[in-house]
């Protein structure tokens, strides 16, 4: 989706101050002498203006920071040895006549670099606009809109900062050279940039996701049998392919598995993506954060080009003969005038994080178009962070029953005609009893309801909260199915558990306010709602303000003080958070401080309230990890106990997800603190014995986390077996320590498998294993997949 362009906002993130308002007193004094010019590879995407910057590639195209004395002046990007665009981080008056004296003295050496950077300052330092600042998002948008008559994008979040982005824009367009906003509509090439940067996320890499989307391969069979009865290729549509991975990823998988005679169409609305997509050259980048598996398989089809340091097709005609890429909005119909081979239906269509940039009834109603361009027992493969079959945030329950048998969130099968209700909902039942996780059950729950099964689907609702009872699906499954049947007492119930564990999700508040239990106290309820809102959008912006807004008064201090209490506690874990990450440290004791105490007298007073339990993570996990990045290593394990001291009091009974992931990361950072510094008087063998000890707790208890799928678990189980294996290694006890080196190494690889773009720290911790491994001659063992959960 979209194109890893360049990433607008250096000095916004690197600083945290914004555009105009950039300084009170100017940055250059006048004894600067050195000017420098460096790459970067950090991702400037309009995601850090928003606070969704974690889990972001960093670009691999040639990004630039043009600096004075390490003060930098200028961010630019190269495509083919022109420069691309600019963005100039000086604002004040007296920086700015500093640097038009100082390039003019440098003129030469400056343009060996280009010649367009000085010509682009003089017009930068003279410009007047025409446009203001406040409002221009909206303002270019409709030009966008207006011009290219494309469908609206829009940055990822519900209200984003628009203070902070217009501030951003403003400055992009004045870098660039834009006297007024109508000299876009002149510039079509700068509608895709501004989309890109400004209205787009952008983001993808070789078989993102493929842990899931590989499903696809064990439904090709029937595809291929009809494809060579109608004596045709096989044929596959995917939507916004951006830069080309994607594409690459599912033509590499088609060849393994056999089939050579496809054909691809891919599609993206971004003119420079689909340039660098036909070039089919990708950066080294692109195959880092890869499983070792993964990136033997492309080594097949790719090779090193020395000269251009990049990966390319060992036969590009091959790939070029079967792969078409076209300009194409994903709201609009293909058009008319295809070739055959490239026409619809498709056996495989492809639709990935792309649909969360647009109106959600706009996208709904395209469902019936994608449906009738997909031939029968058709894939389709659609995921982002909003869409998908499974969840039935697409399409709906009812629409998705009729047409698909759901394989999995991301894979999806066309059957409608082609198989009865109840022959559905034995498959959904086969599925289930395979791997009975979350997303079976809600699959088979809904089947049961939809061909008017309701006792299965209570029984299975049931059986299912017996293993799992704070299992947030399956309560919310119920109360649907109890309030259906007119059962107070058991609504009643799941209403009070669902509260208790789950209150700070958004569907658990809008129940409250429409059940008519809480009619009196529909305004407080809804109040809460509406700063829950507002607290997630605004919070890391403005943390000072965010812990006062759960101050008012509750209507009923036994009933609904707790309620507001949990999104106080909320509140001081996630500033907390912000403050670690943006290494704001110094009110971090302060804020932990007030979130424990708050923690507690919810523990004391209600301890059925677990959902406290996470924040209390959140909040001491926090802690420990500041700490230990400091030399103050007793601070750092003094938390860890008195958190593990309320889990196992309190918490740990409730068998909670949340809570098994505390006592697991807890534990490993405890195995840390002992590994890195033992407390007090405490000899290197009882250090030793204590690391392995909560080394192994922590394995322990992250084992219970496999069965939701949590993000976590594979990342942190192999960070369990790498520091182990280290203290083993440091004891000489070698072969215990090449065994968990071994089962370290599979963890990583599993992590990275299931989602590279979550794995940075996977692919890094990878990379060490094998380094301690080839130092010390170890290899790898054999390691059985059960033995990873």
């Amino acid at each position: 989706m979209g194109f890893k362009l360049i990433k607008i906002i250096f000095f916004l993130v690197s600083t945290g101050l914004f555009s105009v308002s950039l300084a009170a007193k100017p940055v250059f004094h006048g004894d600067e002498t050195k000017l420098s010019v460096k790459p970067t590879d950090v991702n400037y995407y309009l995601s850090y203006l928003i606070s969704e910057n974690t889990y972001y590639d960093p670009t691999f195209f040639d990004d630039h920071i043009l600096s004075i004395d390490d003060k930098q002046v200028v961010h630019f990007t190269e495509v083919s040895g022109q420069i691309f665009d600019f963005y100039y981080f000086i604002t004040e008056e007296d920086d700015i006549e500093f640097i038009r004296k100082y390039f003019k003295a440098h003129k030469e050496e400056l343009n060996r670099i280009s010649p367009q950077i000085y010509t682009s300052f003089l017009i930068y330092s003279t410009l007047t606009v025409e446009y203001q600042k406040e409002g221009i998002y909206k303002e270019v948008e409709k030009i966008i809109k207006d011009t290219a008559h494309t469908t609206l994008h829009r940055v990822v979040g519900e209200n984003p900062n628009m203070q902070r982005i217009d501030s951003a824009l403003f400055q992009y367009l004045k870098s660039n050279g834009f006297r007024s906003l109508n000299e876009i509509k002149k510039k079509p090439e700068w509608i895709n940039m501004l989309v890109n940067k400004f209205y787009m996320l952008s983001t993808t890499y070789f078989f993102r996701d493929w842990g899931n989307i590989k499903a696809f391969r064990d439904h090709l069979a029937p595809l291929q049998g009809l494809a060579e009865r109608q004596e045709r290729p096989l044929k596959i549509k995917v939507y916004a392919c951006s830069t080309g991975e994607e594409v690459m990823s599912y033509a590499v998988d088609l060849v393994e598995s056999g089939i050579k005679d496809f054909r691809i169409l891919a599609s993206d609305i971004n003119d420079s993506s689909l340039k660098y997509a036909e070039n089919m050259k990708y950066s080294f980048d692109s195959f880092n954060r890869l499983t070792l598996k993964a990136k033997e398989k492309l080594k097949k089809y790719f090779h090193i080009n020395e000269s251009l340091k990049v990966w390319e097709p060992i036969d590009p005609d091959f790939f070029k003969s079967r792969i078409r890429f076209i300009h194409q909005d994903i709201l609009e119909n293909l058009p008319s005038d295809l070739e055959k081979d490239y026409a619809p239906p498709y056996d495989l269509i492809s639709i990935l994080n792309v649909l969360i940039y647009l109106e959600d009834g706009a996208v709904q109603k395209r469902k019936d178009y994608w449906l009738g361009i997909l031939n029968e027992d058709g894939i389709l493969v659609l995921y982002d962070a909003q869409y998908s079959l499974s969840k039935a945030t697409f399409g709906g329950k009812e629409w998705a029953f009729n047409h698909f048998f759901v394989v999995n969130e991301w894979v999806n099968i066309k059957t409608n005609g082609a198989m009865t209700p109840q022959q559905k909902v034995e498959l959904y039942e086969k599925k289930y009893e395979k791997e009975p996780i979350e997303d079976n059950f809600q699959q088979l729950t809904w089947a049961y309801l939809f061909v008017n099964q309701k006792d299965q689907a209570m029984h299975l609702c049931e059986q299912y909260l017996e293993k799992h009872p704070l299992s947030h699906i399956a309560l919310s499954i119920s109360l649907g199915i109890y309030t259906q049947m007119n059962k107070q007492a058991e609504k009643k119930r799941i209403i009070q558990t669902l509260v208790c564990a789950h209150p700070h999700q958004m569907n658990t508040l809008t129940m409250l306010i429409n059940d008519k239990e809480n009619k009196e106290d529909v305004p407080f309820l809804t109040k809460i709602k509406d700063s829950y809102r507002d607290f997630l959008i605004y919070y890391r912006s403005k943390p000072e303000e965010m812990a006062k807004i759960y101050d008012f008064e509750s209507p009923s201090s036994k009933k609904w003080d707790v309620l507001r209490l949990i999104f106080k506690a909320m509140s001081y874990s996630l500033i907390l958070e912000h403050q670690i990450k943006q290494k704001e440290t110094k009110h971090i004791e302060a804020v932990a401080q007030k979130g424990l105490k708050l923690i507690k007298q919810i523990y004391e007073n209600y301890p059925e309230y677990i959902v406290a339990g996470k924040f209390l993570n959140s909040i001491l996990k926090g802690l420990v990890q500041y700490y230990l990045s400091s030399d103050e290593k007793e601070k750092a394990l003094q938390y860890c106990e008195e958190g593990l001291e309320m889990f196992e009091k309190g918490f740990r009974n409730k068998n909670y997800f949340y809570i098994m992931e505390g006592l697991g990361i807890l534990n490993l950072d405890k195995a840390l603190v002992y590994k890195e510094k033992p407390q007090g008087t405490a000899s290197a063998k009882e250090a030793f014995d204590n690391a392995i000890f909560y080394y192994e707790q922590a394995s322990f208890l992250l084992d219970d986390l496999f069965t939701v799928r949590h993000s976590y678990f594979y990342s942190s189980k192999g960070q369990c077996y790498l520091e182990r294996g280290k203290l083993l290694l440091r004891e000489g006890k070698i072969k215990q320590a090449q065994m968990d080196f071994s089962k370290a190494f599979y963890n990583f690889e599993k992590s990275l498998e299931l989602n590279p773009l979550y794995s940075k720290d996977s692919a890094r911790m990878r990379e060490e294993v094998l380094g301690i491994m080839n130092k010390n001659n170890l290899t790898l063992e054999q390691v059985p997949e059960t033995s990873l959960a």
